[in-house]
């Protein structure tokens, strides 16, 4: 919080100061009786310190943007390590499984179980997809490719 008040201080400290000049300026600018010209003595300090205040918003806004982006960033850099790892053990766990389970069953639970790791949480393209990829690729192997498969031991 407070290094994020750091980065905006000099914005705030802008703004203020616009504020300040607004505030200043009837008291340091007469006008003069000529109305024949709506621009007056005092126009050009108002935009001035107008412009000062709305350009040190838009700085605080774009400033807190960045450190919401930095942080959603930061954020999802600890997200991936994660999703990585567990990427990572469930391979390893599918190795160490798959001569008990067998390769259709493991598979099914790996690919089920890694679609739900990365956000995946309907229940019916879990079931479809994993089985279905799972079956395919057995398929593949042992009937076009005649590659042995691991199958379920009791």
């Amino acid at each position: 919080m407070l290094n994020n008040l750091k980065g905006k201080a000099p914005s705030i400290f802008m703004m203020l100061f616009g504020i300040l000049v607004i505030l200043m300026i009837p008291s340091q600018i007469k006008e003069v009786g000529n109305e024949a010209s709506k621009v007056g003595a005092n126009f050009f300090p108002y935009m001035i310190a107008i412009l000062i205040v709305f350009l040190s918003i838009i700085s605080i806004i774009k400033d807190g943007k960045e450190t919401y982006e930095k942080e959603a960033e930061n954020e999802s850099k600890k997200t991936s390590f994660i999703q990585f790892l567990m990427v990572f053990i469930s391979m390893v766990l599918w190795i160490y499984i798959v001569p008990f389970l067998g390769y259709i069953i493991t598979t099914a639970l790996f690919i089920g179980g890694l679609m739900w790791l990365f956000g995946n949480r309907n229940p019916y393209q879990l079931l479809l997809v994993s089985i279905s990829f799972s079956l395919i690729t057995s398929y593949v192997f042992v009937n076009l490719l005649s590659v042995n498969l691991p199958e379920i031991t009791f």
